[in-house]
């Protein structure tokens, strides 16, 4: 995101992390991450035929289709929305929240940019 109040180069999280051929990373926006569970991204990546050669492609696709279709979706209790309904106290039961105020839940995937780099490791 461009402008003042952006994040700088020097806010990014750097990870070192050991690979071994046929690791496959997944990198993405918050546009993946804010929809789909690991366990998700995780079936998909290893539901894949990798003696395709071009099952990074396959990969890619189906992971952008699946996290636009949770975008979209007003009743998916998406990682965004349970993230959202923590940081705003609404996990505790519902008698609780009537109590305080708090009536309605998020649900719903949440419309970002959706960005997916899949690397094999050869």
């Amino acid at each position: 995101e461009l402008g003042t109040d952006s994040d700088s180069i020097d806010d990014a999280d750097v990870f070192l992390l050991p690979v071994m051929q046929g690791d496959v990373l997944v990198l993405g926006s918050d546009g993946l991450f804010d929809n789909c569970y690991h366990d998700e991204i995780a079936e998909i990546v290893a539901s894949a035929d990798r003696s395709d050669a071009r099952v990074h492609d396959e990969i890619v696709s189906t992971l952008v289709k699946r996290a636009r279709e949770h975008a979209v979706d007003r009743s998916y209790e998406s990682p965004f929305a349970v993230a959202a309904n923590e940081a705003a106290g609404l996990e505790k039961p519902w008698w609780e929240r009537v109590q305080n105020g708090q009536t309605r839940k998020y649900m719903g995937g949440k419309m970002d940019d959706i960005i997916v780099l899949v690397y094999m490791v050869l």
